[in-house]
């Protein structure tokens, strides 16, 4: 029996993985069906997306939003690796920010407020 460095890629075709890039490699159909992120992670990402529209919704409508949910968001949206996912979230957390204070100041001010009452709720939960 003589030895290959290939692999059986959709059952018909043989791809040669010795010495191939390995992003080609796991790519193929073969070891990856549904793409190259992880289910978590498609699902983080859509549900923090999800949340922020809804945010915005919310502040269109004068209601107010729960600041520990945006402040989770932020915190997804930087784990995210940079692209365009992670700059679409960025886009639609600053629109959140801006219905929330219009003026940049007003903004500056107000997230530094709401900074301080999360870490006051912090303190006073220990």
């Amino acid at each position: 029996m003589e030895r290959t460095a290939r692999t059986p890629a959709d059952g018909n075709n043989l791809i040669h993985t010795f010495g191939e890039n390995i992003h080609l490699i796991m790519k193929n159909s073969f070891f990856l069906t549904d793409g190259t992120i992880g289910s978590f992670a498609v699902s983080s990402i859509n549900n923090t997306a999800q949340s922020l529209e809804k945010m915005k919704t919310m502040l269109d409508k004068g209601s107010e939003i729960d600041l520990h949910e945006l402040e989770r968001c932020k915190a997804i949206a930087n784990l995210v690796a940079p692209g365009i996912l992670r700059s679409r979230l960025y886009e639609i957390i600053e629109q959140v920010e801006q219905k929330l204070c219009p003026d940049d100041k007003e903004r500056e001010l107000a997230a530094l407020r709401r900074r301080v009452k999360l870490l006051e709720e912090e303190l006073s939960q220990k």
